[in-house]
């Protein structure tokens, strides 16, 4: 059976959470959340949440590991998923490299998928959400270091497909239907 890999790429409050939510509605497969090993070594590390601690930990990982350190600590938990399914969704591709390193485990096809919304919704979306809310200068600030060190650019422009997220969730949905037809087929 084919295995997909489904990485989905943006930056901060284009969407990817809300994209992943729809997927896995539709396709009842499992989620790999990069932040969230960032979030867990923050916390076993007794960083304070936040973006300044969040940004502390994902340069130490790469400092010490390399731009695929996200990935290669996430591939026990991916090779786990495929166990069940033959789709698995990553939330949260940064680099590069890490999706490189991805595409060199072989086993497995990876799709990337980029989601995008103008900055000011973004920035409006994040000043909302309930945990680890954003300033406009803090999401400019977080925008400016995710595409200079961390390479967050270059996976979002070499994307497979690209959705635009700049409306409402069943908009967003329509858009991701096709992608999730031919995941399905």
């Amino acid at each position: 059976m084919k295995k997909t890999l489904l990485g989905l790429v943006g930056l901060a409050g284009s969407g990817k959470s809300t994209a992943i939510e729809i997927i896995q509605s539709e396709l009842v497969v499992q989620s790999i959340y990069f932040g969230g090993i960032v979030l867990a070594e923050a916390a076993r590390q007794g960083l304070p949440p936040g973006q300044v601690s969040e940004k502390q930990v994902r340069e130490e990982l790469r400092a010490k590991d390399g731009m695929s350190a996200i990935a290669k600590l996430a591939l026990s938990d991916i090779q786990e998923a495929f166990d069940e399914s033959s789709v698995v969704l990553v939330d949260g591709i940064y680099s590069w490299a890490e999706v490189e390193f991805l595409k060199e485990q072989g086993d497995f096809e990876l799709i990337l998928i980029a989601v995008h919304a103008d900055r000011h919704l973004r920035e409006e979306r994040l000043g909302k959400r309930p945990l680890r809310p954003l300033t406009p200068d803090g999401v400019w600030s977080r925008d400016l270091n995710e595409v200079g060190a961390l390479d967050k650019a270059t996976p979002i422009a070499l994307a497979d497909h690209h959705i635009t997220n700049n409306a409402d969730t069943e908009e967003l949905r329509l858009q991701l239907q096709s992608l999730i037809d031919k995941v399905r087929a």
